[in-house]
C-alpha cells in the first residue's frame, strides 16, 4: 500500500519572556519554507543583513547579536545561524564580538607593516643625521678659518712639510682609527637599537643618545665625556697657537672629521640595506635582557587590572 502522507502540523506559537529586554525583535520562524528556498548558508547571510532589509522571500528578521542565550532558550527559537557568523560588514570593516576590532588581513596588515617601517627609519635617520649635521657645522667653521688664514700668509716649506705630515696623521688616528673603526659604527649600531627600542625622550634626543652621551653603559659614558672634555681643551690651545700653525691645525682637524662623516653614511647605508655593523650598541644591561620591554608591559597591566578584573 502506498504510504499515507503525513498532515502538516501547524507552527508552534512562539513564547516571548516579558521581562527580557527588547521582546519585540524576536519572532517566530516562518511556518512553511518555500521550494525554491537557498541554502541555510544563504539563509544565515539574510539573516545578518536583516538591519539592512536584504531578506529573502518568507524569512523574518532576528537580531541574532542582541538575543541573549536566556532570550533564546525563554523564544524557543532556532537560529538560522550563530552569532558570531551573522556579523556584518560595517564600512569595509569585520567587527568582533565584544565591540573588538577583528584581526586585519592583506593590505591592512601590510600597511601597519608599512608604517612601523617607516617610523624605524624616521628615527634611524633622525639620530645619524643629526650627528652628521654637527659635524657639517664643525667642518665649516674649521674649514672657513683654515683657509682664510693660509691663504692670507705664505707658508714656507717647512710649515708645508708639517702641513701634510699632520694632515695624513690625524686622518689616520682620528679619521680612520677613532672615526671609522670605532665611533661611526657605534653611531649607526645605536640609532638601529633605538628604532627597535623606542622611547619619547631617547627619540627625542635621537643625535645624542647615537653619540652615547646618556643611556650606555658606564664605561662608555665616562670615556665619552672624558673624550668631549678633551675636544674643548685641544680647541681652547688652538685657539693661543699663532696664525699660520693654527690654520694647518684646523686644515688637518677638518680633513679628518670630513673622513669621520664620510664613513658614518657609509656605515648608515649598509645598515639600512640589511649589513648592520657588527659592533655592540653599548647600552645598559637591562636593556638587553630578553622580555624586559615584555615583563614591564606586563607588570603594568597587572598594576592596573586586566579587561576581566572585578
Amino acid at each position: 500500500m502506498p504510504a499515507m502522507p503525513m498532515p502538516a502540523m501547524p507552527a508552534r506559537p512562539t513564547r516571548v519572556d516579558a521581562g527580557a529586554p527588547n521582546p519585540g525583535r524576536l519572532v517566530a520562524p516562518p511556518t512553511r519554507v518555500d521550494a525554491g528556498a537557498p541554502p541555510a548558508s544563504t539563509r544565515c547571510s539574510a539573516a545578518g543583513a536583516g538591519a539592512t532589509g536584504g531578506l529573502l522571500p518568507g524569512e523574518v528578521p532576528v537580531d541574532v547579536l542582541r538575543a541573549s542565550p536566556s532570550m533564546r532558550r525563554h523564544a524557543a527559537i532556532r537560529l538560522p545561524c550563530a552569532p558570531s557568523e551573522a556579523i556584518a560588514p560595517v564600512r569595509g570593516r569585520r567587527l568582533a564580538p565584544r565591540g573588538r576590532e577583528a584581526p586585519r588581513s592583506g593590505a591592512g596588515a601590510m600597511s601597519s607593516s608599512t608604517r612601523e617601517q617607516q617610523r624605524r627609519l624616521a628615527v634611524v635617520l633622525w639620530g645619524v643625521l643629526g650627528v652628521v649635521a654637527v659635524l657639517v657645522d664643525a667642518i665649516y667653521r674649521l674649514g672657513a678659518t683654515a683657509v682664510r688664514i693660509l691663504t692670507a700668509h705664505d707658508l714656507t716649506t717647512g710649515q708645508l712639510v708639517l702641513l701634510g705630515v699632520w694632515t695624513v696623521a690625524i686622518a689616520y688616528f682620528e679619521g680612520y682609527r677613532g672615526f671609522q673603526q670605532r665611533f661611526s659604527p657605534r653611531v649607526v649600531a645605536r640609532a638601529l637599537h633605538l628604532a627597535d627600542h623606542r622611547r619619547p625622550l631617547h627619540v627625542a634626543l635621537a643625535p645624542l643618545y647615537c653619540m652615547a652621551l646618556f643611556h650606555t653603559t658606564r664605561r662608555r659614558l665616562i670615556a665619552t665625556w672624558v673624550l668631549i672634555a678633551g675636544i674643548v681643551a685641544v680647541i681652547v690651545l688652538v685657539r693661543q697657537m699663532p696664525p699660520p700653525y693654527r690654520g694647518i691645525v684646523d686644515a688637518g682637524v677638518a680633513f679628518a672629521l670630513a673622513w669621520g662623516t664620510a664613513s658614518i653614511l657609509v656605515c648608515l647605508a649598509r645598515g639600512l640595506a640589511g649589513r648592520p655593523p657588527d659592533v655592540p650598541a653599548d647600552v645598559p644591561e637591562e636593556a638587553l635582557r630578553p622580555g624586559s620591554d615584555t615583563e614591564q608591559i606586563a607588570n603594568q597591566t597587572v598594576r592596573a587590572g586586566g579587561p576581566g578584573d572585578g
